[in-house]
């Protein structure tokens, strides 16, 4: 485990690590159609696994790292509420509960 007087200079040495990883996955990812999401969900994963193995993050490292996870899902929800088609999923919702009636109408008949 690291030390926590260097604690801060390796989050922001790892933040950066993490930063450059995020450009590569993104441009690698999207030359062989697969959306970013997917490797950014694989890299987190990776930090927990080598963090689980080898105890690389103090306490308070992991506190601030799973902060800015919780940033990312925040910001990831918001991208997809603002590129959501409101009136496709109303259409879809309408349709859906018209078929949902009809159901129960027929297992009470």
């Amino acid at each position: 485990m690291i030390e926590s007087g260097h604690d801060y200079s390796f989050l922001v040495l790892l933040a950066s690590a993490i930063v450059v990883l995020v450009i590569f996955i993104k441009i690698g990812l999207k030359k062989i159609g697969i959306p970013a999401l997917v490797g950014y969900i694989l890299l987190g994963l990776g930090i927990r696994w080598l963090n689980l193995h080898a105890e690389l993050f103090s306490n308070r490292s992991m506190e601030i790292l799973q902060f800015f996870a919780k940033i990312g899902i925040i910001t990831l929800l918001f991208r997809i509420g603002l590129e959501s088609n409101l009136q496709g999923l109303v259409r879809q919702l309408r349709r859906a509960s018209v078929i949902w009636i009809f159901g129960v109408i027929g297992c009470l008949i």
